[in-house]
């Protein structure tokens, strides 16, 4: 896609900042959308509801793990003329009605971030396409252009993955399979947990799955109020905890001259940026670490 000035992006503000980056890196200016109050990742409702003919290109983000669905969104893209791509980098291996994850858009942006399901040693990342002619650009972008040794047709940069990542993520894609099914073990054993007394009667929610999705469970993602003490209570006790994120993108210093007065325009992602708790989540952890963790929740909850 090549952007012109006043070309704009659609993509959820309930994300990492570098999604808002890539684009504005592109040219083009973000379009910042609500997401789901159930999966808490975008749906077809937020992208009609800020529809606009600027928009070029529509971003989901498959947030925490968890797919977006992806089914309306392709097809509303399709009506309007525009390429979905997405933002895989959370998505690891998940699934949406038996397809993975980076295989359902135009285009697909994946993160080997040492923390993610499947990391690498430092900074890495990857591309996915059906398109074999984004494929070439692709392939010429990352490598200054080249098309044989010394011959540039075309304005690149060194995007290359080094060998030393290629050859730790060869290995590691082996096993990211295996490492899912225990963080899906470990989400249902959470959700088990959070579903009974008192965490039942407490204002204590998780996300809720997208149809036909089987998510990656990158983190285990629940909203609670008082949310700073909590975390503190259980960093005293042992349990480690982040906040994925605090700050929507849209409310971002760095995104005020596109986003100006933006506060209270996007209720739900503003909302859960107060009330979000990521807990322990990786595959190393067993069904007995998420009991104690639960069992140690409930007791700073009656604090």
């Amino acid at each position: 896609i090549k952007f012109v000035r006043g070309d704009e992006v659609m993509i959820p503000s309930h994300t990492f900042v570098a999604t808002a980056e890539s684009v504005r890196l592109a040219g083009a200016t973000p379009v910042f959308v609500d997401v789901n109050p159930d999966t808490w990742v975008m749906d077809i409702e937020t992208v009609k509801q800020r529809w606009r003919s600027r928009v070029k290109a529509i971003v989901p983000v498959h947030l925490y793990g968890m797919p977006v669905d992806m089914n309306p969104i392709v097809e509303f893209a399709a009506e309007k003329g525009v390429p979905v791509i997405e933002d895989a980098a959370q998505g690891h291996g998940a699934r949406y009605h038996g397809k993975r994850v980076g295989s359902l858009g135009w285009a697909a942006a994946f993160s080997f971030f040492p923390g993610k399901n499947l990391g690498a040693f430092g900074d890495a990342g990857g591309v996915t396409t059906n398109d074999h002619k984004l494929e070439e650009a692709v392939r010429l972008y990352i490598n200054h252009g080249r098309r044989e040794k010394y011959e540039h047709i075309a304005m690149g940069n060194n995007y290359r993955l080094d060998t030393m990542q290629a050859a730790l993520l060869e290995v590691k894609v082996k096993y990211l399979d295996a490492w899912n099914a225990q963080r899906r073990a470990l989400a249902a054993r959470y959700r088990e947990n959070l579903s009974r007394e008192p965490f039942a009667s407490a204002p204590v929610r998780f996300q809720q799955d997208t149809p036909g999705a089987e998510s990656a469970f990158h983190l285990f993602v629940v909203t609670l109020p008082k949310r700073d003490r909590v975390a503190e209570e259980l960093k005293k006790r042992g349990v480690p905890t982040g906040i994925h994120y605090p700050i929507p993108v849209h409310l971002q210093p760095s995104m005020r001259d596109v986003s100006p007065n933006a506060e209270g325009t996007l209720l739900t992602t503003e909302r859960l940026a107060l009330n979000i708790l990521s807990l322990p989540m990786c595959p190393t952890m067993s069904i007995t670490d998420v009991d104690d963790i639960c069992d140690i929740l409930r007791i700073v909850l009656t604090l």
